[in-house]
């Protein structure tokens, strides 16, 4: 069972805040301390993320998941503890009441449980990482190229694009966003500065 809570921003928690609690002790039950393990990106931008526990039993996974999702400013960490059901059973109650068992399993963690998240907000952020991805891929991988048939065909560019190179089909990232995809991304894009853009 994975349970994850989001900062959406990094304002409330980021990947520096888990690693400070782990060296201050603060997962230490029974005396000891949990495994813990940091993956570094090695300045790749793609997330780092700090793993305290162990697979098979309990494991709490912190990463960068704007960075993740292909925008490297986003602040967007989640936090998200993996159960098992190797050592125990996992009832039922688990699925009703995620938040309780999110917050029991690190006694810290309960301060990070204020309410159910917002599913909209959530899905607008990974739309607004995806799109800002998309572009940033589109001028990198294709930039000049367009340019160039843009200059070559004036007014006429844009028909030959849709003819022959726009395909049917969402983008890989894309493709379990559930709801108006279009009307999303427009939103998104509208909002990303022409320096971006350009």
């Amino acid at each position: 069972m994975d349970i994850a809570i989001d900062d959406l921003t990094g304002e409330t928690f980021n990947l520096q805040t888990f690693r400070d609690l782990y060296d201050r002790g603060e997962f230490v039950m029974n005396g000891r301390p949990p495994q813990a393990q940091y993956v570094d990106d090695c300045g790749s931008n793609k997330g780092c993320s700090f793993y305290v526990g162990q697979r098979g039993h309990k494991q709490l996974n912190i990463y960068e998941k704007g960075k993740q999702l292909g925008d490297p400013e986003s602040g967007h960490t989640r936090c998200e503890l993996r159960l098992y059901a190797k050592r125990i059973d996992l009832p039922n109650d688990v699925l009703r009441n995620p938040g309780k068992y999110f917050a029991g399993s690190y006694p810290m963690l309960a301060a990070y449980v204020v309410g159910e998240a917002e599913r909209l907000l959530t899905k607008e952020q990974m739309v607004n990482a995806s799109a800002k991805a998309m572009v940033r891929f589109l001028r990198n991988q294709a930039g000049t190229a367009l340019n160039l048939v843009m200059d070559a065909l004036g007014d006429d560019a844009v028909e030959f694009l849709m003819e022959h190179v726009v395909r049917d089909g969402r983008p890989g990232r894309m493709k379990n966003v559930v709801g108006d995809l279009p009307a999303l991304v427009r939103a998104q894009l509208q909002t990303i500065p022409s320096q971006e853009a350009a």
